[in-house]
């Protein structure tokens, strides 16, 4: 009887003992099947937890690296059934062998405890823990051994594959819906180790903002007619006139023919500076103020709809009728409020936008706006005439008048070409003196 083996009743040897060379063939491939085993639990967990759709972000905006780990592990992935079922095989075939080794150079019993610990541990937790976190590069590494095990075990795994594919379908990935979006971008504004470029809060009112425009109408948004501020198309534009529509701190207003309900028009309020307010003409006869046709869109519109109108009539501002007011009379149909791009920018940024002409922050709810420009104007009054032309402080003719503007660099001098009683075209300025506008021409 050989001393380095132990005999059993019948004769045939059961361990094999550490006097034989054999002893460290089967210890050694006892751990190698341990390791083989956590590598492909590892990658399952790893591989499997990775989706079409992750896969194509990472390759189109990911850092340097994960375009590359991507760009490895995403052809694997379009077959992801076959992937588990060779990485699923492979385990088995690792841990069904682990015991057989094993039984060779301890007992029974201690197999079984030593195979059991050694799968749980360094086959399954260690490795799936690392994996969980470093999947991604871990797959990469591994890509192309797992490869040659698809074409290894091809002749079982591929039908197996192909039944999975069959009975639950193929998937390229989890999109999410657009409140789901919403939370996810919510939560990346949360400033954590993991976190490396966390969204500030504007950036998630933006996008949240945007992602809920289109479940929005313009209903939503509109400004009711009776709060809207309109002009007659018959309206005067003398310097009372000018004056009070200037104080309204509107750039663009609707206009009308006879019914304040049929809004047909709007005027460019900043055209109105090119007037020569002695001439009291009508709003619709000056040639010199802007007017443009005003676009009318129904309440039930959507708002992503409404920013295509307002690109495709290159408007600000829009017309609000009933989405049952489909009869036009005369081509113009009954609003009952107006639309502005400004409403809708509001919208999606999820905060009121107030300038330094706004005299409300909410229209609708009466909202006045507390104008800091105006306080601050106030504040440096005594400064005022450094700044601006005071045409009272002002001694001679015309020209001297003129002489000053031409070398001010001043925000209340506008130059600019009118004609004036159907004379031909001139240079001529409107300043600001105290408040009030004043027409100087250069004759």
């Amino acid at each position: 009887m050989n001393n380095s083996t132990l005999v059993n009743c019948s004769g045939v040897s059961d361990v094999v003992l550490p006097s034989d060379p054999m002893f460290y063939g089967f210890l050694f491939a006892s751990i190698a099947l341990i390791l083989a085993s956590g590598l492909f639990s590892g990658l399952t967990l790893g591989m499997m937890s990775q989706d079409e759709l992750g896969l194509r972000v990472l390759m189109e905006s990911g850092k340097e690296h994960e375009k590359r780990h991507a760009r490895k592990i995403y052809p694997l992935m379009q077959n992801k059934h076959l992937l588990l079922v060779t990485l699923v095989l492979c385990n088995s075939a690792v841990a069904l062998s682990l015991p057989l080794t094993l039984d060779r150079i301890v007992p029974a019993w201690a197999a079984i405890i030593v195979s059991v610990t050694g799968i749980l541990i360094f086959g399954e937790v260690l490795p799936q823990a690392i994996c969980s976190r470093h999947g991604l590069a871990i797959g990469a590494f591994f890509a192309p051994a797992v490869r040659v095990l698809q074409y290894l075990t091809w002749p079982i795994s591929y039908p197996f594959g192909r039944v999975l594919d069959r009975v639950l379908g193929t998937s390229d990935g989890e999109y999410l819906r657009r409140d789901e979006m919403a939370t996810y971008v919510g939560l990346h504004a949360v400033e954590r180790e993991e976190n490396e470029e966390p969204l500030i809060n504007n950036e998630v009112k933006v996008i949240t903002g945007a992602l809920s425009l289109s479940r929005k109408t313009v209903r939503t948004i509109f400004t009711p007619l009776d709060k809207t501020f309109c002009l007659p198309r018959t309206y005067i534009l003398n310097q009372a006139n000018i004056d009070a529509i200037e104080s309204q701190g509107f750039s663009r207003i609707p206009m009308y023919d006879t019914d304040p309900a049929k809004l047909c028009e709007y005027l460019i309020v900043k055209s109105l500076a090119s007037v020569h307010p002695t001439a009291s003409l009508p709003l619709a006869a000056c040639a010199s103020a802007r007017i443009r046709k005003l676009p009318v869109v129904p309440a039930d519109l959507g708002l992503y709809d409404l920013l295509a109108v307002f690109q495709q009539e290159r408007a600000h501002l829009a017309a609000v009728r009933d989405p049952e007011d489909t009869a036009a009379e005369d081509g113009v149909h009954t609003a009952i409020g107006v639309v502005t791009l400004e409403d809708l920018v509001e919208e999606m940024i999820g905060a009121e936008i107030v300038d330094e002409t706004d005299r409300f922050v909410d229209v609708v709810r009466s909202i006045r706006a507390v104008n800091q420009f105006r306080r601050a104007a106030k504040h440096e009054a005594g400064a005022a005439a450094t700044r601006f032309i005071r045409l009272d402080s002002v001694e001679g003719a015309e020209e001297v008048i003129l002489d000053k503007l031409k070398s001010t660099d001043s925000g209340r001098a506008l130059r600019t070409s009118v004609n004036v009683d159907g004379e031909e075209e001139h240079d001529s300025y409107v300043v600001e003196q105290q408040g009030a506008r004043r027409f100087v021409s250069n004759v």
